[in-house]
């Protein structure tokens, strides 16, 4: 049997998610179609596989050893999308590693399934074959391998009385093949017809889960890999990689630098591609960066390192987005100056901007640094920068009902980066602290529901990130906090820092829903009565009487508000 695709629409799927819509399609079943499954099958199987961690199952292949080659990779399949099975067609990077004993390896072999694991295959003559099911990664959160498999479109009746379609495990298919050219580009064979552009073929090569072997939703059929030009950065091995900060429009940035010879090596310039290498040759304090570098894949794209200029005449409501940057020519170089001990590396009078690009030729950039300033930092202590830039968005005009947007910041007020692994913000809701639980609040009328959340807190950790209730885009220090009270006429925010057994906190942005502005609250509280860290030198009022001989949250919690003595400190207890 074979789909028709009634509409098809080309999704580009550089640095971002694939942008594609629904297929419509048409197709005849010979079968009786199976039965829609229940909410209740459906959660039966989830916790199902979350309980069982499939034994016979191999760990998935992370290092391959042999000669790495890069492709570009046209293909094309499906998706899946809330309940939505999307088409897509695109143009990739993927890279194979060649090793001895006609082995050879397929780095995330599904076009938009990012695993950063391999497969395996066999050269035979002019052919490769990969051995199916095999182990392609273990999903944590599901408990469970997923498996590299071929699956086949399968159509049932679902509770609408529609003709509706899913791809399922299919055992009599144990092995894909790639078809090898003279000239080095690969072509992926499935079972039954191949891909026309016109009809979605019967089976496909797709992901499934190694314990019940549903799909994940996941499938191409069809792939062609053409050998490209190039070699990813490495870091050689030996070379001591030193951690360093990076500041950049009030966020902090971990990176790693690395001297080894002649050559500096700079990793994580962006903390959405943590992997990413410069390398810069080094004569005595100066770096040079040249461009054209490919620092790896990203996203299943090839990532350069661009040099650009800033076009001052570019409109960004009407110009084409190619048009933003001026491309540097091609002996253009960035340099860095390196201070006598090494502690500060910064840019100096640089022409151009330093540009992490998805593409060779066109702008299709990651991140762009005007100005690169790296330094070592002995001590990550600090008080939090202000939040700023609040903004309510009320979708349905009900006053309270609606998002909160603001910036949060992992710079500290002298500039320096904070631990992002021990920074909080809290949310204040008509001057009260909320609240975040994992399921409705019973003595509440409204929920404030954050399924990633286990234990009820009133402070959201900086790192967390959940995009149906938290927000944040790209390398921004952007959030997004979703209301569901139409009675609110305030909210604010504030950081929360606790390092080494001190915590530090920011004034309170507080926003006045009705009239649109905000102020700036001064807070000296320090502590938070749900989650306070035990001490051991006890609890004194201001007149100097004993309280607790222990500070934990059982005798913190215990106290009315007000001023006292805590570990040495005074602290107001709210």
């Amino acid at each position: 049997m074979k789909s028709f695709i009634t509409t098809i629409f080309v999704g580009l799927a550089l640095l971002t998610s694939v942008s594609a819509n629904a297929i419509n399609i048409i197709r005849e079943s010979k079968s009786q179609p199976t039965k829609m499954p229940t909410t209740q099958d459906i959660r039966l199987k989830t916790e199902a596989r979350k309980s069982v961690k499939t034994l016979a199952a191999d760990d998935a292949i992370t290092s391959p050893v042999g000669t790495e080659r890069l492709y570009t990779k046209d293909c094309s399949g499906t998706f899946r999308f809330s309940d939505s099975a999307l088409f897509y067609e695109d143009v990739f990077s993927t890279k194979l590693v060649w090793g001895d004993n006609n082995d050879v390896y397929f780095y995330n072999i599904l076009s938009l399934a990012e695993a950063d694991t391999f497969v395996k295959g066999t050269v035979d003559g002019n052919k490769i074959v990969i051995d199916l099911p095999q182990t392609a990664y273990y999903d944590e959160e599901a408990g469970a391998y997923v498996e590299l498999a071929i699956v086949k479109y399968s159509v049932y009746i679902d509770e609408l009385n529609r003709e509706a379609g899913e791809y399922i495990y299919c055992p009599d298919f144990t092995q894909i093949t790639f078809n090898v050219a003279d000239n080095g580009v690969l072509t992926m064979v499935i079972p039954g017809e191949q891909f026309d552009g016109r009809y979605l073929p019967d089976y496909g090569l797709g992901y499934v889960y190694s314990d019940t072997k549903e799909w994940t939703g996941y499938v191409d059929f069809e792939q062609v890999l053409t050998p490209t030009e190039g070699a990813i950065n490495v870091i050689p091995t030996g070379t001591v990689m030193t951690p360093y900060t990076f500041i950049y429009d009030n966020h902090g940035i971990n990176v790693e630098v690395g001297f080894n010879n002649d050559n500096m090596y700079i990793r994580g310039l962006n903390p959405n591609f943590p992997k990413g290498v410069i390398v810069a040759s080094v004569e005595g304090n100066t770096a040079t960066i040249r461009q054209n570098q490919i620092m790896g894949i990203y996203n299943d794209v090839l990532m350069y390192l661009k040099l650009v200029k800033a076009n001052p005449d570019y409109d960004y409501e009407t110009d084409d987005p190619n048009l933003e940057y001026f491309f540097a020519p091609d002996d253009a170089v960035y340099t860095l100056q390196i201070s006598d001990d090494r502690s500060t590396i910064s840019s100096v009078n640089n022409e151009y901007d330093l540009c992490l690009n998805g593409s060779p030729t066109r702008l299709y950039y990651l991140a762009v640094y005007v100005e690169i300033n790296l330094n070592l930092q002995s001590s990550y202590a600090g008080t939090p920068k202000n939040p700023s830039d609040p903004y309510w968005y009320d979708e349905f005009n009900t006053g309270g009902t609606g998002s909160f947007f603001f910036y949060v910041y992992d710079v500290s007020t002298d500039g320096s980066m904070l631990d992002p692994n021990h920074l909080y913000y809290r949310i204040y809701v008509d001057d009260k602290i909320m609240t975040f639980v994992q399921e409705e609040n019973p003595g509440g009328r409204y929920r404030y529901r954050y399924p990633q959340i286990f234990e009820a807190t009133t402070k959201i950790p900086y790192l967390f990130m959940n995009w149906q209730d938290i927000y944040v885009y790209a390398d921004t220090p952007r959030r997004m906090v979703d209301l569901y009270n139409p009675d609110i006429t305030s909210v604010g925010v504030q950081s929360v820092y606790e390092y080494e057994g001190k915590t530090t906190v920011s004034d309170i942005l507080r926003y006045d829903i009705l009239q649109g502005t905000y102020t700036f609250v001064k807070d000296e509280t320090g502590i938070d009565k749900v989650v306070a860290t035990p001490v051991t030198k006890g609890i004194y009022n201001l007149m100097g009487i004993k309280l607790y001989e222990s500070a934990g949250p059982t005798e913190i919690n215990s106290l009315p508000k007000g001023i006292y003595i805590i570990n040495g400190e005074k602290i107001y207890v709210r």
